[in-house]
Order: structure tokens, then sequence, then C-alpha cells
């Protein structure tokens, strides 16, 4: 897990998150934290709830929904996202593969997902956020 977090630390210095929304930028931080400190489980959650916000934010803005409460499910927002090209089929696959990381944790406690499960979860994230809109305004 050391290296694991180690090898999360050296990807989050080289990405530096150039133009990401502060907020993203934060909750990023407090995932490699739960990572490097164990909490594999509430890492991959909070990740999952990044991706889940922003698509929510979309969805709000293009006139889909009025609030967070009335959008779709995660899975339902990631098809249509994929479908409206928000995110590119290759990212969907990924995001997928978090979303079925987070269910596996957090439905069977006992389960250990794998060290590169996490980090392919943690890279194929960041990639999404940039994807969607979690950057900075201009």
């Amino acid at each position: 897990d050391f290296c694991l977090s180690r090898g999360l630390g050296d990807v989050y210095k080289r990405q530096e998150y150039d133009g990401i929304n502060d907020a993203v930028a934060i909750k990023l931080e407090q995932v490699i934290k739960l990572i490097s400190d164990g909490e594999q489980k509430l890492a991959i959650e909070k990740l999952t709830l990044i991706i889940e916000s922003l698509l929510k934010e979309k969805y709000i803005e293009e006139g889909k929904a009025k609030d967070k409460k009335s959008c779709p499910t995660l899975h339902n927002l990631l098809h249509y996202a994929r479908d409206c090209k928000w995110i590119t089929n290759h990212q969907f696959k990924f995001s997928l593969f978090v979303k079925e990381n987070r269910n596996e944790l957090t439905h069977n406690i006992e389960e250990k997902v794998s060290t590169n499960s996490i980090l392919i979860s943690f890279v194929a994230g960041i990639e999404i956020i940039y994807q969607l809109k979690g950057l900075k305004s201009a």
C-alpha cells in the first residue's frame, strides 16, 4: 500500500491538475490521502462521488433536471454521458470499472480490491473528471 500511495502521489505531482476546479482538486487530494492511509473502500467511494457530482451538474446545466435529487442514477448518467459524447466510449468503460469497484467494496466489506484496480480506478477517474466539467472557469 505504501508503494501504491507513493505511486499515486507521483502521478498527482506530475499531473498537477492544471486547470482543474479547486474544489475538485481538493477532493482528489482527499482520495489520495485515503488510499495512502489504507482506506481504499472510502477512496473509491469518494472518487465515484466526484464523478457522479460532475455528471449531475452537467445534466442540470443541459436543462434535463432541476436539481441533483431529480437526476438519474449514476449508471444511467454514465450511459447518457457516453451517448451525448461527454465522455468517450473508452472513458465510459473505465467509469463502469470504477463504479463496479465501488459496488464490490460497498456490498462486500471483506473483499479487498486489488492494488492494480485501485490505481486504474484512480487514473481513469482523473481522466473522466478532466473530460467533464471539472475544469476551472476561464
